[in-house]
C-alpha cells in the first residue's frame, strides 16, 4: 500500500451466488506475507488527564469520540481544531439515555448513532454540535448495525445471522444462514460468533468480523434481493462443548479475534486480539488490548498487517484527516495517550 496512512492513537432473499478470496488458515494472520512495525508517537496536545477507561472510539470531522463505561455521562468528545472537550449521553434508563455503548458507528453523513445492548432504538446525533436529533429503530436482536439509508444492515442473535431491512417501506430479508462454518451451523453460528459490522456506501458493502475465534466476512448488497458473499477468511473458530439442551457454550480456550473494526471507500482496519477468554483470569480486562492491525481492501485480499509498539483497545478511521484513531495504554499499562505515526 503506497498511500500514506496515518495512525493517531488515543492510547489507550436471495442470496450467496458466488464468493472468491476465501481462505481457511491457522489464523487470520497467516495469509498476509508479513507483519510491519508501526510505532505510535505520543502528541501531547491530548491530555491523558481527560480520558478515564475508554472502550470504543469514533472519529468524525474535528472530532474524538470516546465511550466511557465507568462515567455517568458515557461520551466524551474532543475537539482537534478548538482543542475542547464535551461529555453528553446520560446513563441510565430514561428518556435519550442508554445503560451502555456497543458501537457508535455513522447514521447519515452528517450524523451518527449511538447504540446499546440493552435497546432495540439508536440514538442519532449531529457529527458537529452532537446535538440530539432522534431515536431510530433497529432490528431485533441486532447486535450491530450499518446503515446506507433507507437500508439498515445488523447482525444479529438467534435464527439468522444478518438482516437487512429497507426502512422504506418496512421490508426485511434474513440472509446468512445457507451454509455451515466449520463444525458449526450457521444457526449455531449466529449464537456464539457475534461481533462488528462496518460499512462501504459507494461500493454498497459491509464487512463483519466474529470477536470469538477468527471469522473475517465481506457481503455486496447492490442488488439486496440477491445477498452475495464476497470473501469468508477463516482462522481458528471458537472452542465449544454441548449442553444438555444442544446448545453450543463457548469455553474459556476460546480465542479473542477482531476486537475492534473500522473503514474508509478503499480499506478495512481490523484490530486483531489473539488472547483466549482463560486469560482473563489473570489479565482481566488488559485481555482486551492487543497491537496487530490487520488491513484489507473491500475485495477481501489481504493488504498489510501493523504491529504497534504500544497496546490499544479500538480503532477508529477519520476520513476528514485521513487518520487512524486508537485507544489503548502506555506499555506500563497504567495511562491513556495520543499518538501519531506516518507511514
Amino acid at each position: 500500500m503506497k498511500t500514506k496512512i496515518a495512525i493517531v492513537a488515543l492510547l489507550f432473499v436471495g442470496l450467496l451466488c458466488s464468493c472468491r478470496n476465501n481462505g481457511v488458515y491457522n489464523s487470520l494472520l497467516e495469509p498476509f506475507p508479513r507483519v510491519d512495525d508501526c510505532p505510535l508517537n505520543i502528541v501531547s496536545a491530548y491530555s491523558f488527564d481527560s480520558i478515564g477507561n475508554p472502550d470504543f472510539i469514533f472519529s468524525v470531522g474535528d472530532n474524538i469520540l470516546l465511550s466511557e463505561p465507568q462515567l455517568p455521562l458515557l461520551l466524551s468528545s474532543y475537539n482537534m481544531e478548538r482543542d475542547e472537550y464535551q461529555r453528553f449521553l446520560s446513563k441510565g434508563n430514561g428518556s435519550r439515555e442508554l445503560l451502555d455503548v456497543i458501537q457508535i458507528g455513522s447514521y447519515t453523513d452528517s450524523t451518527f448513532f449511538v447504540k446499546s445492548t440493552f435497546s432495540n432504538n439508536v440514538l442519532i446525533y449531529a457529527n458537529d454540535t452532537h446535538d440530539f436529533l432522534q431515536e431510530a429503530p433497529v432490528v431485533e436482536g441486532a447486535v450491530s448495525v450499518v446503515w446506507d439509508n433507507p437500508i439498515l444492515i445488523a447482525s444479529c442473535t438467534g435464527s439468522s445471522r444478518f438482516v437487512l431491512r429497507d426502512t422504506s417501506d418496512g421490508r426485511s430479508i434474513a440472509f446468512g444462514n445457507t451454509d455451515p462454518i466449520g463444525d458449526f451451523s450457521a444457526e449455531q453460528v449466529a449464537s456464539i460468533m457475534q461481533g462488528l459490522c462496518v460499512g462501504n456506501r459507494e461500493e454498497k458493502r459491509f464487512a463483519w468480523a466474529s470477536l470469538y475465534g477468527d471469522l473475517f466476512e465481506i457481503y455486496d448488497y447492490s442488488d439486496t434481493s440477491r445477498i452475495r458473499l464476497v470473501t469468508r477468511q477463516q482462522g481458528e473458530l471458537p472452542r465449544t462443548e454441548i449442553s444438555e439442551q444442544g446448545y453450543p457454550l463457548t469455553l474459556p480456550e476460546t480465542k479473542l479475534g477482531i476486537v475492534s473494526i473500522t473503514s474508509n471507500d478503499q480499506y478495512i482496519y481490523a484490530l486483531y486480539n489473539e488472547n483466549r477468554l482463560v486469560d482473563a483470569l489473570t489479565q482481566r480486562d488488559k485481555i482486551m488490548f492487543c497491537n496487530k492491525i490487520l488491513v484489507y481492501d473491500w475485495d477481501g485480499n489481504p493488504v498489510k498487517a501493523l504491529q504497534t509498539d504500544y497496546p490499544i483497545r479500538s480503532i477508529a478511521w477519520n476520513d476528514k484527516h485521513k487518520t487512524l484513531f486508537c485507544v489503548g495504554v502506555d506499555r506500563e499499562g497504567m495511562n491513556f495517550h495520543l499518538f501519531s505515526v506516518k507511514e
